[in-house]
């Protein structure tokens, strides 16, 4: 490539200290021998590279960059001035691999693929120099596709994108975004808030339409009938409509033989309150009225109404309300028709029958010579109690000889 002499000097210098290394190959005509004859790497200001002893010809000088980033490198031949620039500022991108030989100034890629071929007689090679394509013999040099980066374009003002406006072909221009639309700051483009009006938006095909999404899955918004949205909200039969503390809700059909009721803040489905109490058989002498003793077990009884085994002839009012209070007394079959029977509903009457307007609810009887051998008779009375009041039923027959009565009392609460 050249020839040094012993008075002779190489210098060198790399724009970042030891990121460029080098080797140095030449031929020693003393030991007639061809050899590696320096290495090192480039400082970061001018300093020498290597100082031959005798006549040394140097054939090749291969440079390459360490570093992460791309570096610039200038070899320098006896003196540091820019007429002794061998190379001029050469730039090496990361990994990059520079060689000088008789071929000329050659770059290579990191994966060892030629960038730039400068020949000896000093043209540029055809092929593809990084971001140009050379070719005609060096004479057409060529941006290759996808290479120019926004940073290498004109600038434009905030809010803008390129496009084309104006009729006809032309250059590209500055195109601003109106009509609902803005930046996002993404940068994206999205609707604004409230850039979409009535007026833009599709037409609903009828009147008492509202839009949302009948069809199972994610998808487009639909219009809906009013019976298709209370569909989305009551899926089974006997669903209602109440609403929590800030939306309307569903309420499930309740369990059979319960009822609405309300705690003074919500309403819900609770079992209802009540209770039902019968005597399959009590005996009862001939003028006299005792009260019915509710002996047997107890039909239902939600809240400790009735004690069977302690105060059997008594159901006790739990709440301070309004109650339903039913009774039956049936009498046995008989031929006789003589004297009467009678049934009383009394009110805290302390097992005597008091027929007085403050303890007698109801009363009912069949009459001697009506049919007073067979059949029932029937209470009924409805009103107001205080928690703790009981009630008790009483039968009185006249037939001349004792009877077998059977009877059933019936509560519920109805509310306070």
């Amino acid at each position: 490539m050249f020839t040094l002499q012993a008075s002779d000097e190489l210098h060198g210098v790399a724009s970042s200290a030891s990121k460029i290394t080098y080797t140095i190959f030449g031929y020693l005509k003393t030991t007639n021998s061809y050899r590696i004859l320096a290495q090192g790497q480039l400082a970061g200001a001018v300093a020498s590279i290597f100082n031959p002893t005798e006549e040394t010809l140097i054939s090749t000088i291969a440079l390459v960059n360490t570093d992460s980033v791309s570096r610039t490198f200038t070899l320098y031949a006896n003196g540091t001035a820019a007429a002794n620039q061998i190379t001029g500022t050469v730039t090496l991108g990361a990994g990059y691999r520079c060689t000088l030989s008789n071929e000329g100034l050659r770059v290579t890629d990191a994966s060892g693929v030629l960038q730039v071929a400068v020949g000896s007689g000093g043209g540029l090679s055809d092929g593809d120099k990084g971001d140009i394509t050379v070719s005609g013999t060096g004479t057409v040099l060529t941006v290759d596709n996808d290479v120019v980066t926004f940073a290498k374009m004109q600038n434009i003002a905030t809010d803008r994108l390129i496009g084309r406006d104006t009729a006809a072909t032309g250059d590209p221009e500055e195109v601003s975004v109106t009509n609902g639309l803005e930046f996002t700051g993404g940068p994206a483009i999205g609707i604004a808030n409230n850039g979409v009006t009535y007026a833009r938006m599709q037409d609903i095909s009828a009147t008492a339409r509202i839009l949302a999404r009948i069809t199972a899955g994610s998808g487009d918004p639909e219009e809906a009938t009013i019976q298709q949205i209370l569909n989305l909200l009551l899926t089974t039969r006997g669903d209602l409509i109440t609403r929590d503390a800030s939306n309307p809700v569903r309420k499930a059909l309740g369990a059979a033989n319960t009822k609405l009721v309300s705690d003074g803040t919500d309403i819900q489905w609770a079992v209802a309150s009540g209770c039902e109490v019968s005597r399959a058989t009590q005996a009862v002498t001939t003028g006299t009225t005792p009260v019915i003793s509710f002996t047997d077990a107890d039909t239902t009884d939600t809240d400790a109404y009735h004690d069977p085994a302690s105060n059997a002839s008594r159901v006790v009012a739990p709440f301070t309300g309004r109650y339903s209070v039913t009774a039956t007394a049936n009498h046995e079959a008989d031929a006789s028709t003589a004297g009467a029977r009678r049934a009383y509903l009394c009110k805290n009457a302390a097992g005597t029958v008091d027929t007085t307007q403050a303890k007698l609810l109801s009363t009912s009887c069949h009459l001697a010579g009506t049919g007073a051998g067979t059949g029932g008779i029937a209470l009924a009375w409805t009103g107001r109690l205080t928690a703790g009041d009981y009630v008790e039923v009483f039968y009185n027959q006249t037939s001349g000889t004792s009877r077998n009565v059977a009877a059933k009392l019936t509560m519920e609460f109805l509310g306070a």
